[in-house]
């Protein structure tokens, strides 16, 4: 599924900038062969990331097919880069539980919202029946406050 959105956002209330930004929602498979080149990089725990990430990594793409199959990516395109993702796991045993993995957005492109619009896309992506949970947040994202962001933005569906 893509989409697009025009967001303007007040940065440290110094400037606007205007971001043209499209996402997508899509299966490993999809999300892969979208990652192809794009060039790795070490995280600061030592991992081999995706350039510019700190979680988004080959690594996601390396788990059993039953895993594959129940993840989402979620994805916040800039002209032909992504800048941000949301990797979201459905629970094998209870189908209407959605975990988030991760959210994850290029280094150069923090404080810009982008985050936000992940939530916000995740939020027109669900069913009212699902239930998501968030998992525990790096000193980034307790920075950035994801966990009100997640709260105030998911509404269509339970929360825990």
């Amino acid at each position: 599924m893509k989409g697009g959105l025009s967001l303007v956002t007040d940065i440290n209330q110094e400037k606007v900038v205007n971001l043209q930004l499209s996402f997508e929602i899509l299966s490993s498979t999809e999300a892969k062969s979208r990652t192809k080149n794009i060039p790795l990089w070490k995280n600061q725990l030592g991992r081999e990331v995706f350039d510019g990430f700190h979680f988004f990594a080959p690594l996601d793409f390396q788990w059993s097919e039953v895993t594959l199959e129940h993840q989402t990516f979620i994805m916040v395109i800039d002209g032909d880069k992504i800048v941000g993702v949301m990797l979201v796991v459905q629970d094998e045993q209870n189908p209407n539980h959605y975990g988030i993995s991760y959210v994850d957005v290029h280094i150069q492109r923090r404080r810009e919202g982008i985050a936000t619009q992940l939530y916000k896309q995740l939020n027109a992506w669900v069913q009212s029946h699902f239930i998501l949970s968030t998992s525990d947040l790096t000193q980034e994202g307790k920075k950035a406050k994801l966990n009100h962001v997640f709260r105030r933005e998911i509404n269509r569906c339970a929360v825990i």
